[in-house]
């Protein structure tokens, strides 16, 4: 009976070993798969942060391109500008010396005028 008794403890002391170390086993099992969600997890997080990285990149890009050609279009039209002042400047030196040029001219005729007249 001894040995009976002695048999069945050696057995459910087994069998409770063996239900110890499949516990463990599925313990693991499950921290494994929980490690790898978790670095899937991490590796889809960096996919979508370098994804935002880009398009917000290619959106200040595209507001700098955008700026860009907003500051050439008026450097174009500073430039325009600036030959129209100086084309109106020697416009108006060009004038001055036509006033004065026929100025002149009346001058002349009338001290001519008065000269026929005088003879």
């Amino acid at each position: 009976e001894a040995a009976r008794l002695a048999e069945v403890q050696r057995r459910r002391k087994a069998a409770e070993a063996a239900a110890l170390a499949e516990a463990q086993a599925q313990a693991q099992k499950l921290a494994l798969e929980q490690a790898q969600l978790h670095v899937a997890d991490i590796a889809q997080a960096e996919t979508s942060a370098r994804a935002v990285a880009q398009l917000h990149a290619q959106q200040q890009a595209t507001r700098l391109t955008e700026t860009l050609a907003a500051v050439r279009a008026q450097a174009q039209m500073a430039h325009a500008l600036v030959q129209s002042e100086a084309q109106l400047q020697t416009a108006q030196v060009t004038a001055a010396r036509a006033q004065k040029a026929s100025a002149q001219a009346q001058a002349a005729q009338v001290q001519l005028n008065v000269a026929t007249h005088a003879s």
